[in-house]
């Protein structure tokens, strides 16, 4: 569908699903602890969040009852890398500085930084809904970015400078490993902070991968040949 010419849709302000502060009582239990439920006119939601030191994790499921378009108009400056993991059905997303639209559909996945919190997204109606999003503090993620290679470099400056970064628009279907992943952190089997320690770590796995399919694309979009060392 073009979203774009679906015609009647509820707005919603993004903070009352959402809201920016996260209540002290989910901090660092290492579960999945209910942070919002929604049983509206439009629709419901349930929303549940996991909160680590650099990394927060949030977990969306329900049904979406009317075209709805969720607006964020927040004015505060965004701090963290924000991963969006489709696992049933579709949204489509305008972000402030980003060249076209960001179309999501069950099974795919990326990942955004940016500044400026204004943006819009689309849900269609009569569609259930189940995604992961997970957030990690952008000081924390440029610690995991080397500098001896270029492209590794190249985003890290942008990063810490404070500029939009984001991942492949052409190649985000989840692998294999990333359904695994996602597995492994709904249903991680420790408790305490050795479920913690595992959850960051898949997180960080999550990472590793949608870096692997960016830099994928754009060695496949650079015409130059490629020194073996840096291929390697």
């Amino acid at each position: 569908k073009d979203f774009q010419h679906m015609k009647n849709f509820t707005s919603v302000s993004y903070s009352e699903i959402l809201p920016n502060t996260i209540p002290a009582n989910t901090q660092l239990t290492g579960d999945f602890m209910e942070l919002n439920s929604i049983n509206c006119d439009w629709g419901k939601l349930s929303i549940s969040h996991l909160s680590l030191p650099d990394i927060s994790l949030v977990k969306f499921e329900g049904k979406v009852q009317r075209n709805l378009r969720l607006e964020n108009r927040d004015e505060y400056e965004s701090s963290t890398v924000d991963s969006c993991i489709f696992l049933e059905g579709s949204v489509e997303s305008d972000f402030a500085g980003l060249q076209g639209r960001m179309s999501m559909r069950k099974g795919m996945q990326n990942f955004i930084y940016k500044p400026e919190t204004i943006d819009d997204h689309y849900v269609p109606a009569q569609e259930g809904l189940k995604l992961l999003h997970f957030s990690v503090d952008r000081f924390y993620y440029a610690t995991l970015l080397c500098e001896k290679e270029k492209w590794s470099a190249d985003l890290k400056e942008r990063l810490l400078n404070k500029k939009l970064i984001y991942g492949s628009m052409e190649n985000m279907q989840m692998s294999p490993q990333m359904f695994q992943i996602v597995n492994d952190v709904l249903n991680c089997p420790l408790s305490g902070n050795l479920r913690n320690l595992m959850i960051e770590a898949k997180v960080i796995e999550f990472i590793a991968l949608q870096l692997n399919q960016l830099v994928k694309e754009n060695y496949s979009q650079t015409p130059q040949k490629i020194k073996s060392s840096d291929r390697d």
